[in-house]
Order: structure tokens, then C-alpha cells, then sequence
């Protein structure tokens, strides 16, 4: 059986820019300067004040965000940034293409101090739905980057489901499917 659940890289329906983290002795460090300099960042017209994180949600063990089972913006553009931790991103487009990606950001087992790696980072255009799931043991933060702000963009969030039965069958996979645990918690 095929794998219901895809890498960042392989996305159709959302835009994924791999930036620079580099591994200190007290954990990784996520740096986002590349992001700044990205064909991404470029091409939406995005600022390095766009940049900055516009607010953070909290995913719980075993849960997801973004609505009932998903939603999207006509307006609002959205930058995924998570630092060390894995979730799956449920994306649809309003023709209800859909896709799982394995949005895992950790650092490679077993780095040595100084030694970079890379991680994605995923904008969500317009027009495309998501939902986050978080499939680990711990809480999982993700920074959400946008010219607008949460409040703001409440009158331009449509529900829209970007789940559908997928989210079944993804939660099957997902049992056999080893998650990290994250050093901090």
C-alpha cells in the first residue's frame, strides 16, 4: 500500500523552503535568515518584518487545530514554522485535492555541536485548507508567520475540510509510525 502520508518536498499544494538549522550543545538552533533571502520570500513580497512570527499555537498530544477538521483564507497567507518537533499538515484545495505531510523538523540523531542541517519551512497560500495534527507523545509549538494577524484574520477564515476521510486512515498509518519525545518536556 502506498503511503497516505507525504514529505514537505512533495507537495502539489503548498510551497516548502528548507532553511538552516545548526546543532549547539543545549539542542538545535533554528535559524530563518535564509528564509529572509528565499525566492519564496521574493516572490509573495514578504518583508523581513512579514518575518516575524504574527503568533504561536499550541498543539496537544493526540489533537489537532484549525477548525472542526480544517480551513483556509481568501486573503491571509500563512508561513508553518516549527521548531524541533514533528506534525502532520493536512492541506486541501478548494477542489478537494488533498494531502498528509510529515512536517518533522528535529534535528538528526546523534549530531555533533557545529554541525548544520536542514529543515522545512511551509507556506500555505490562499485558497488551500490545513489542519495540523499533533501525532506525538508531547505538546508541539508552531509559529505561525503572516502579514496578518490572528484577530484580523477571523472574518477571512472559511471552514473548508481539509481532512475528509483521509484523517482515518492517516491516524491507521500513524499507529505504526514511531514519534519522537522532546528533550524539553
Amino acid at each position: 500500500m502506498k503511503s497516505r502520508i507525504i514529505q514537505p518536498s512533495e507537495t502539489q499544494l503548498a510551497v516548502v523552503v528548507y532553511t538552516e538549522g545548526v546543532f549547539k550543545k543545549n539542542g538545535p538552533l533554528y535559524q530563518l535568515d535564509s528564509l529572509r533571502q528565499s525566492s519564496l520570500t521574493k516572490e509573495h513580497g514578504l518583508s523581513t518584518r512579514d518575518l516575524l512570527p504574527s503568533y504561536s499555537v499550541v498543539i496537544n498530544p493526540k489533537r489537532g487545530r484549525g477548525g472542526e477538521k480544517g480551513h483556509y483564507h481568501q486573503e491571509k497567507e500563512e508561513i508553518f514554522v516549527l521548531k524541533d518537533g514533528e506534525l502532520i499538515l493536512f492541506l486541501s484545495d478548494l477542489a478537494r485535492n488533498r494531502e498528509a505531510i510529515h512536517f518533522d523538523t528535529r534535528a538528526p540523531p546523534k549530531m555533533k555541536e557545529g554541525k548544520k542541517f536542514s529543515f522545512p519551512v511551509i507556506y500555505v497560500p490562499t485558497g488551500v485548507s490545513h489542519y495540523v495534527y499533533n501525532p506525538t507523545k508531547n505538546k508541539q509549538v508552531l509559529d505561525v508567520l503572516s502579514r496578518t494577524s490572528h484577530e484580523q484574520a477571523k472574518e477571512d477564515t472559511h471552514e473548508f475540510d481539509a481532512v475528509d476521510e483521509s484523517l482515518e486512515a492517516v491516524l491507521e498509518e500513524l499507529a505504526g509510525m514511531t514519534f519522537s519525545q522532546n528533550k524539553s518536556d
